[in-house]
């Protein structure tokens, strides 16, 4: 960071042109955690795994194979889109230790702990794709500086930056877990490991409705009856 630091501090401007940053591993972080949130990520998931029919699994066909009523009511990559960002996943980030967490909500146990593997898989091949074009075009502009500058220092600053973005495109080469490193694979939870719904919550607001509505129709009965008594005494 040193090193191309003071190169940048030099050559200003053409760090910039050469799609150059001192970004820190935060940055890098968030912009990962942006790439695995967005839109387009996530639909390429979807149609790579060809969830539509599993995600609308009411609104399929298995016997025709297609959907079922008119074209216009079928569903769409957008509604996809968002129920798997609303109901499916969820990332949380500790602002304390800095660790992320995702969470695949699914009907099927082994099925969430596939998808949560596969999207991270992804998201670091994605990431580590962008930093080799990155690194790929900066080499190839500094390239061409290189080969039309005579000035001493400036040709040494524009060699250390391509020193660091070679490094940086041999790392994303050489590293799976580029963008971030897993610390625990996902693992499907036992069968009764019930997320939703909450049978604490149940076993609470079971009896508590129960005893509410009960009181109701009690009252209800009651005051019926009170009518009837009182129509029955004034005939």
């Amino acid at each position: 960071m040193g090193s191309i630091g003071a190169a940048i501090g030099q050559l200003g401007g053409l760090a910039s042109l050469a799609g150059m940053s001192l970004g820190t591993v935060d940055t890098q972080t968030q912009e990962a955690l942006a790439v695995l949130r967005s839109r387009e990520f996530t639909e390429f998931f979807i149609r790579e795994r060809q969830l539509m029919p599993v995600l609308f699994a009411q609104k399929w066909d298995a016997k025709t194979n297609g959907w079922r009523g008119p074209r216009e009511n079928w569903p769409t990559f957008a509604q996809a889109f968002k129920k798997f960002d609303t109901d499916i996943r969820s990332v949380n980030r500790d602002r304390t230790t800095g660790l992320i967490t995702l969470t695949i909500e699914w009907r099927d146990p082994e099925e969430a702990a596939d998808w949560a593997n596969d999207i991270m898989m992804r998201l670091n091949a994605e990431m580590r794709s962008r930093a080799i074009a990155s690194g790929n075009a900066s080499i190839n502009f500094l390239e061409k500086e290189l080969n039309v500058t005579q000035v001493i220092e400036t040709r040494q600053a524009i060699n250390r930056l391509m020193e660091v973005q070679i490094n940086q495109r041999m790392l994303a080469n050489v590293t799976r877990d580029y963008a971030l490193r897993i610390v625990d694979r996902a693992l499907a939870p036992d069968r009764t490991d019930v997320v939703r719904p909450n049978r604490l919550i149940l076993f609470v607001m079971g009896p508590t409705l129960g005893l509410l509505v009960g009181a109701f129709l009690a009252l209800l009965t009651s005051t019926l009856a009170t009518r009837e008594q009182q129509t029955y005494k004034r005939e």
